[in-house]
């Protein structure tokens, strides 16, 4: 089982193995690597949003801490079990708009292919026919509320 979550961390967030080798110093979660695929997203967080705007990542919820941002309400992870049962998270929705979404289109995939959870994607999609895309790279989405 460790093994199967080192090749994860290792393959879907390479910025996890430049902090997790054997011998180095303590992890620092914020200091950022030339293989952060996150390091965009950040930036343009930083950059466009203030502390006050609430954000939901789709994808790795480091991501909150790195970007100095809060979750927008209870549901920070998009994890299935998390979102389930879908009516009282779209209640929570409602009641606490997020002011963005940062979406990890490979986060969002797994999804489908490795939890099997398409309420919880087509739940996302209908979320963002309230929002416009204001940024993307390779990995990363981030979406406005209109």
């Amino acid at each position: 089982a460790i093994f199967v979550v080192g090749y994860l961390l290792y393959s879907k967030y390479p910025w996890y193995k430049d902090k997790l080798k054997f011998g180095s110093p303590p992890i620092k979660l914020s200091r950022v690597t030339e293989n952060d695929t996150q390091l965009g997203t950040i930036m343009w967080l930083n950059e466009n949003s203030t502390q006050l705007d609430r954000i939901i990542v789709v994808g790795d919820p480091v991501l909150y801490y790195r970007a100095n941002r809060l979750p927008a309400n209870k549901y920070f992870s998009a994890l299935p079990w998390h979102y389930l049962p879908i009516d009282k998270t779209a209640t929570e929705f409602v009641d606490k708009k997020p002011d963005f979404w940062a979406i990890d289109k490979l986060y969002k995939e797994r999804l489908i292919t490795s939890w099997r959870a398409p309420e919880i994607l087509k739940f996302i999609d209908n979320q963002l026919l309230n929002y416009k895309i204001v940024y993307k790279n390779t990995e990363w989405e981030i979406w406005k509320k209109i």
